[in-house]
């Protein structure tokens, strides 16, 4: 990019349609046109930080909450105490990147061995536990 002078700039943005991006005296600068006009100058690194995140939001897709069908496994505990040997599965790490059953000691839980989501996915699926 060659580095032009004032002038320049301003008859370069006269004859401008839409967004145009030079190198002044100072920065790479990239100046927002509307109907013939500037509306403002921005840094060219700005600019492109907020084109891509307009891009990411419009490709964004809210992801959904596991379900999980009625049964005994997903019923919370109500047998006898000691438990045994029993682990908990989460739907949404299972969608998410494949992990399998989580081993668990405790003698007195009562958490049912299928959930949907678990304290680790909460905050992805939009805090629903």
């Amino acid at each position: 990019m060659e580095r032009i002078n004032q002038e320049q700039i301003e008859s370069l943005l006269a004859v401008a349609a839409g967004d145009v991006s030079y190198q002044s005296e100072y920065s790479k600068t990239t100046a927002c046109i509307a109907g013939g006009r500037w509306v403002r100058k921005v840094q060219a690194w700005k600019y492109r930080d907020e084109v891509l995140e307009a891009e990411r939001r419009a490709v964004y897709v809210k992801p959904e909450v596991p379900t999980i069908a009625a049964g005994p496994r997903s019923q919370p505990y109500a047998g006898p105490f000691p438990r045994g040997k029993h682990s908990h599965r989460c739907k949404g790490c299972e969608a998410r990147n494949g992990q399998g059953a989580v081993a668990c000691y405790r003698a007195k839980c009562t958490r049912p061995q299928l959930t949907a989501t678990c304290s680790w996915c909460a905050s992805y699926y939009g805090g629903a536990a």
